[in-house]
């Protein structure tokens, strides 16, 4: 047993849990378990306005999760 199917195994959670999710929202489960946490080896280089930021993703792990984090400022300083 993983440590994932313990935990969810403690509070009553099963696959069939996620079957009837799936039903009751209309959408289907095809089972691929994300990691909640990304840390990818991120350089960056600036040039004046630019930043340029290289990094490598695995699988179904999404670029602007990691662009959004560099990105964390007031709205109006955005612009």
């Amino acid at each position: 047993m993983t440590l994932l199917e313990d935990l969810l195994g403690r509070r009553g959670i099963s696959a069939d849990s996620f079957r009837k999710a799936s039903a009751f929202v209309g959408a289907a489960y095809a089972g691929t378990v994300r990691r909640m946490l990304i840390a990818p080896a991120v350089t960056a280089r600036t040039g004046g306005d630019t930043v340029h930021l290289a990094f490598t993703l695995s699988a179904g792990e999404y670029a602007t999760t990691v662009c959004r984090e560099f990105m964390k400022a007031d709205p109006l300083q955005m612009i």
